[in-house]
């Protein structure tokens, strides 16, 4: 399944990258056409052939984002898990995709109530969906090991921390560590959710 940014085409997909990084490390209002031509040296002018509008780009970065999102889950229900590797994996997928795409993540996050209410609807429906299936895992413990936090309550509590934990983690972690702390401490240290030993060997291949 083709992500958004690969249906733009070669000079759009430039146009993309290099807002990317502008909206990033200057901010999406700080940011000018000018500045997105100057960095492609291009004239301001000629980029309107390609774009409407700042507001476009940032849009076709929300959807991309929220795009990766939804291939992710398609990825999730497509095959088969025990209880523990259906949370190992969707643990081991959240952080990797938001590492990979960290840029559009946060930008995503920044100006969330910018982009159009179609993809805001986009991104609810992609979090009730990861929520309901991560709940349903967390059932399994909460039944089997008799445990008093709803399932559901934990789900969103590690969703909010997953997507978050770039920023309150060290600059130098990497990703398999930020897993491992939300796999062996605090699943277990906080609700008593202890995983197997044994770690499932999930792709890190970087998404477009």
């Amino acid at each position: 399944m083709k992500t958004f940014y690969q249906t733009l085409s070669k000079r759009q997909q430039q146009i993309f990258d290099a807002s990317v990084q502008l909206f990033y490390e200057n901010g999406f209002t700080e940011t000018s056409v000018r500045d997105i031509a100057e960095k492609l040296n291009i004239m301001a002018a000629s980029l309107y052939s390609h774009i409407s509008s700042k507001e476009q780009i940032l849009e076709w970065i929300a959807k991309n984002y929220v795009g990766l999102l939804e291939a992710e889950l398609v990825d999730f229900k497509s095959k088969e898990r025990d209880f523990e590797d259906q949370v190992r994996f969707m643990i081991h997928q959240n952080i990797i995709l938001i590492e990979n795409n960290l840029e559009m993540a946060e930008i995503f996050r920044r100006y969330f109530n910018t982009v159009s209410k179609e993809t805001k609807e986009r991104y609810s429906n992609f979090t009730e969906t990861y929520a309901h299936y991560l709940s349903d895992a967390l059932k399994y413990f909460q039944i089997d090991k008799k445990l008093d936090t709803d399932a559901g309550l934990i789900a969103k509590f590690l969703m909010y921390n997953m997507n978050y934990a770039y920023k309150w983690t060290p600059e130098n972690y990497k990703s398999e560590q930020i897993i491992d702390f939300f796999e062996n401490k605090l699943l277990h240290k906080l609700f008593g959710i202890k995983l197997s030993s044994w770690r499932s060997k999930l792709s890190t291949k970087k998404c477009g």
